[in-house]
């Protein structure tokens, strides 16, 4: 009895190290890549957001309307963050439509054109690629929230791009991650908004640019878009 007892605990051992294994190797983060040059930024002008375009024509109208959120939060957020700080500008649709395009300039002309229109030698362009709510609550799911969204920012004195950053997440319980615990104890444990999780791309992302780093609210408490509910 006592040697079936020891090989059922080898076996439950055993089973419990492939089953760890069978998560996978860490998944890798998508990366900011930052252009390590002297180029000096006087001014960085923020871009609206805009939605990615979709090859194939695949996207809904549902998804359509969803990605339209996901641009309205992105320049909110992008605000927040941003807003009052020295050397940063928001361009606004009103600034674009009064600058002459021919609609036939490549990305370099285009940040020149804005660039010289809000006198800023840099421009920060952001694509949001999905924008998906979770479906209930913070302690309890039936969708977790999932966010996409490229940056970049180009030069407008040289045409060189100075920033390239990529974030891809869809929320994900510790159980199904467990490489992730130290993010879960971040969120406390709790399934986390859209917008919460965009910020918290922004943050991850920009911050990492020197040219974001200087400027980005410090010490901001970790309020998230559940708490701001509660408080109505």
């Amino acid at each position: 009895m006592k040697h079936i007892v020891q090989s059922l605990i080898i076996i439950l051992s055993c089973c419990l190290v492939f089953s760890l294994a069978g998560c996978g190797s860490k998944p890798r983060s998508p990366e900011t890549n930052v252009q390590t040059s002297a180029y000096q930024v006087s001014c960085i002008a923020i871009l609206p957001a805009v939605t990615g375009v979709d090859p194939q024509g695949t996207v809904s109208p549902a998804q359509q309307k969803t990605l339209a959120q996901g641009v309205k939060a992105m320049n909110r957020l992008l605000a927040q963050e941003f807003s009052g700080q020295e050397r940063i500008m928001f361009v606004t649709e009103e600034h674009l439509s009064g600058i002459r395009m021919t609609g036939g300039e490549g990305p370099v002309d285009r940040a020149r054109l804005i660039g010289g229109r809000v006198n800023c030698n840099a421009i920060l362009e952001t694509i949001v690629w999905r924008y998906s709510e979770r479906i209930g609550t913070r302690y309890s799911v039936e969708e977790p929230a999932s966010v996409s969204f490229d940056n970049r920012m180009i030069g407008t004195d040289n045409g060189s791009v100075l920033m390239s950053a990529k974030f891809d997440e869809v929320q994900m319980s510790v159980m199904e991650n467990l490489y992730d615990w130290s993010k879960a104890k971040m969120r406390g444990f709790t399934w986390i908004t859209a917008d919460d999780l965009m910020l918290e791309g922004i943050r991850k992302k920009l911050s990492k640019s020197p040219y974001f780093k200087q400027v980005m609210k410090k010490d901001k408490p970790a309020t998230t878009f559940d708490d701001l509910d509660e408080k109505v």
